[in-house]
């Protein structure tokens, strides 16, 4: 007998004698392999498969079902022999990552694959094959129903999340207990005025959802919302401050899946700033903003010297500049307060020669001798005149400004 791998258990039989023969395995592959038998003149051919009689083993990695968060996530196990090699494939998830989380080449002996979901929800699949030689491929699957908490961070860089409606979460917008509507959220923070779009796709394209956008704790600005089978929200210079996005089906008591798409981009035109005239009768309140600086307070004289006229009411009435700059429209309070009669201008840009706003709107009194603005104001840079109800008055006066965000106060022209 010839034929690498193959042996006889005795030498070659008389021509004339039938035997049978035992074949010996002495080097195994996965091949299948071809035996010679010759008996004299004659010869006969056998081909021999072989099987393994071992196969790789996995333990510690085959789960159904596993509930896990969304976000990162791993899951060890074991390979025998140790020198393995072991290959993954993964399903359900479309934009999860799943990867070796050690040397594939060296593995230790433990080992561990490395899951994330970011903020995506759903059933992921993972698939697990080895294989060594001389051993059958071993195979191990686990399922992990990932369904994280109710509320889940987003950050710009953060891929579309698949998410579910399931009965674990409800909606803080509309339902109740006995009739609520399965609902997910996504917060997000801004750390600097951002353009930021929202689109929610539910699986079943016949669905329809609500989508809102929620404005951080304390902040009087209207919540955004939307409705229908492919809500959709767009709003540009949001504020700094943290969001929480809520996706809702629209029906009652309904579960299903869904994809939000996001985009958040930092504004791109910031105010147009142009340095304050050089003037002893002008004082720079700089930026406020209720998001670091939001409110300036300062007291001073109408008197002799320096010697300030109030351009917008005559030579007669003393007055003093204040100038100050807005980077979000943004509610806006001034009051002049004094003894004597005071009287207040608002006025577009810096310096004294801005137009100033209309004084129906600008200043009404708030007590016999005080004034008071209270509106809206657009991102921009504005001068506050602060001057005198009557002409030839010399007196001191304390002035303050402060800014809120949002509101329903309409936007003062």
């Amino acid at each position: 007998m010839t034929g690498a791998g193959c042996s006889l258990s005795s030498g070659p039989p008389p021509a004339s004698e039938k035997r049978n023969y035992t074949l010996r395995v002495t080097s195994a592959d996965a091949t299948p392999r071809v035996c010679v038998v010759r008996a004299g003149s004659a010869t006969a051919q056998v081909t021999v498969t072989f099987t393994a009689s071992q196969q790789v083993r996995i333990d510690g990695f085959a789960v159904r079902d596993h509930a896990v968060d969304a976000g990162e996530f791993m899951k060890n196990f074991v390979v025998r022999p140790f020198n393995a090699k072991c290959s993954l494939a993964a399903s359900g998830i479309n934009n999860a990552e799943v990867s070796f989380g050690h040397d594939i080449d060296n593995p230790p002996v433990v080992r561990w694959v490395e899951m994330d979901t970011h903020a995506s929800t759903g059933k992921l699949t993972v698939a697990l094959e080895c294989h060594a030689a001389g051993y059958a491929d071993g195979a191990a699957t686990a399922t992990f129903d990932v369904t994280g908490p109710c509320s889940q961070p987003l950050t710009a860089d953060t891929p579309p999340p698949q998410g579910q409606w399931t009965t674990a979460c409800t909606s803080n917008q509309r339902g109740n207990k006995s009739t609520p509507y399965y609902a997910k959220r996504y917060t997000f923070a801004l750390t600097t005025a951002s353009n930021v779009t929202i689109e929610l796709t539910p699986d079943d394209n016949t669905d329809s959802a609500y989508l809102d956008l929620l404005h951080p704790p304390g902040s009087t600005a209207d919540s955004l919302h939307a409705i229908g089978t492919n809500p959709r929200i767009s709003v540009e210079n949001l504020p700094v401050g943290t969001y929480t996005i809520e996706t809702t089906h629209r029906e009652e008591q309904t579960t299903g899946g869904f994809t939000l798409t996001h985009t958040i981009t930092a504004t791109e035109t910031t105010p147009t700033k142009t340095a304050p005239p050089a003037d002893g009768c002008l004082t720079d309140l700089r930026t406020l903003s209720v998001f670091g600086r939001p409110s300036a307070r300062r007291t001073g004289a109408w008197a002799r010297s320096p010697d300030c006229d109030s351009v917008h009411r005559g030579a007669a009435f003393s007055a003093r500049y204040f100038t100050f700059t807005l980077e979000f429209e943004q509610i806006i309070t001034i009051d002049l307060e004094s003894k004597r009669g005071t009287y207040m201008y608002l006025l577009d840009g810096h310096g004294t020669g801005g137009s100033p706003r209309p004084n129906a709107v600008l200043s009404r009194p708030v007590a016999s001798t005080d004034s008071r603005f209270y509106g809206r104001l657009a991102t921009g840079d504005y001068t506050i005149e602060a001057t005198t109800r009557e002409s030839g008055v010399l007196a001191d006066f304390e002035l303050s400004v402060t800014v809120q965000t949002g509101g329903f106060c309409p936007l003062s022209e």
